[in-house]
């Protein structure tokens, strides 16, 4: 499709005498997608990190006590794991915090009635979404809460 098509004369205009094809108001919403955008980089690359230090987290505590005192339940399983991994607990509580923040950043991007920011917010809400899912997923797994 031709750009007059999604933007105007108007945005076309600016776009070959300007060079920026987009009103400042949407440009503005763009760059701030691009911010998040950069932050769900990073936020996949920590949510694998956590993924990781649970897994191991998991494989250590399979070596814990074996004396014929414990039963080894929910709690004192949590107990050992977060002895033997005290930073876990405060991983997953900044990685959902940040979360939090990028959801409310894509919330508070203004899309003035603009498809591509539209879409744009969406993909990214739902990979918010995806992301949140899986850490609860990690988080069920080490059957924890997260105070």
């Amino acid at each position: 499709r031709c750009y007059n098509d999604y933007r105007g004369m108007q945005g076309m205009l600016r776009y070959i005498w300007v060079g920026d094809y987009l009103p400042p108001s949407i440009r503005q919403s763009m760059d701030e997608l691009d911010k998040v955008g950069q932050g769900l980089l990073s936020a996949d690359d920590q949510l694998d990190l956590i993924e990781t230090k649970v897994q191991r987290a998991q494989l250590e505590s399979v070596d814990g006590p074996t004396d014929g005192g414990s039963d080894n339940n929910g709690d004192d399983l949590q107990k050992q794991i977060f002895q033997q991994n005290p930073e876990l607990r405060k991983d997953i509580g900044v990685f959902s915090s940040r979360l939090d923040r990028l959801a409310a950043t894509i919330d508070s991007v203004k899309s003035h009635s603009d498809e591509e920011v539209k879409r744009r917010k969406k993909q990214m809400s739902n990979k918010i979404v995806t992301l949140m899912t899986e850490l609860d997923r990690l988080i069920a797994s080490l059957n924890l809460a997260v105070h």
